[in-house]
């Protein structure tokens, strides 16, 4: 990732799909803390976070074991309007299933 993310970084012009695709390749990764310094800087530059933007975060929590703080990104993600999308609702049943919470997964709501 750090070539990957090296050659990001001298990219003259990024846009949403460069930015999830990095994110994308954090969580794959198993590097929760790359994609979620990459969703940040994301927001920054003022890029719109979209259900694949957050589906990659919370990919990469869920593969980090950060179930928690998988379930509290996506509350701020149904906070902020985004749409769920079918992969987000797989990633976030297999944290409830992880964390023995079946009343929050019953809960999750499209």
């Amino acid at each position: 990732m750090d070539v990957a993310r090296h050659l990001f970084d001298k990219m003259c012009e990024r846009n949403k799909i460069s930015w999830n695709i990095v994110i994308s390749g954090f969580a794959l990764n198993y590097d929760c803390d790359g994609a979620f310094e990459m969703f940040e800087r994301m927001e920054l530059e003022g890029l719109e976070l979209d259900d694949v933007t957050w589906t990659s975060l919370l990919s990469s929590h869920a593969r980090c074991g950060q179930n928690q703080e998988a379930l509290k990104l996506f509350n701020s993600m149904r906070m902020g309007g985004i749409r769920v999308s079918v992969e987000a609702l797989a990633v976030m049943l297999s944290v409830c299933a992880d964390l023995v919470a079946f009343n929050k997964g019953k809960a999750i709501r499209v």
